[in-house]
């Protein structure tokens, strides 16, 4: 039964390829109107401006992580303040 059915939705793609290739629209067949679209929609231009989209997306993220980075709050105990909280941390771990 399996090979009944790969057998006949191989034969159902075969056809359905002769139909694309053959069967003509306004002169053109469907195969060569999609061939078309694709090389009208894609070209050099085109990769060059998603390239420069994704350069200048990299380096907005470079620099926002950059700042985020610089504008953290530093931490400033003095010797008073961490002598305390190392006596809580000793009284924690002695029980």
């Amino acid at each position: 039964m399996g090979a009944l059915r790969t057998t006949v939705w191989t034969l159902g793609a075969i056809g359905f390829g002769i139909f694309l290739a053959r069967f003509s629209i306004g002169g053109k067949t469907l195969v060569e109107r999609g061939e078309a679209a694709w090389r009208g929609h894609s070209g050099p231009a085109q990769v060059e401006k998603v390239k420069e989209k994704i350069s200048d997306t990299v380096d907005d993220a470079k620099m926002a992580i950059k700042a985020k980075l610089e504008n953290q709050p530093v931490e400033s105990h003095s010797e008073k303040d961490r002598e305390a909280v190392n006596k809580l941390v000793a009284k924690r771990g002695t029980k």
